[in-house]
């Protein structure tokens, strides 16, 4: 996984877990699920660069 990439998942993470949590302290149940959405997403892109990198080896 290239540093570009690692960055900008990390970024869209961290942006995810701010919804959530704004979204839980607010009560505003579509922001938190927003940022349930940006974090899953996240995880999905890191886990299909792993495995790509897996494969170049």
């Amino acid at each position: 996984m290239g540093t570009t990439e690692r960055v900008n998942n990390a970024g869209q993470k961290a942006k995810g877990v701010i919804q959530d949590t704004v979204g839980h302290l607010t009560g505003d149940k579509r922001l938190q699920a927003r940022g349930k959405a940006a974090k899953a997403v996240s995880d999905i892109k890191q886990a299909v660069e792993k495995v790509k990198d897996g494969l170049k080896r």
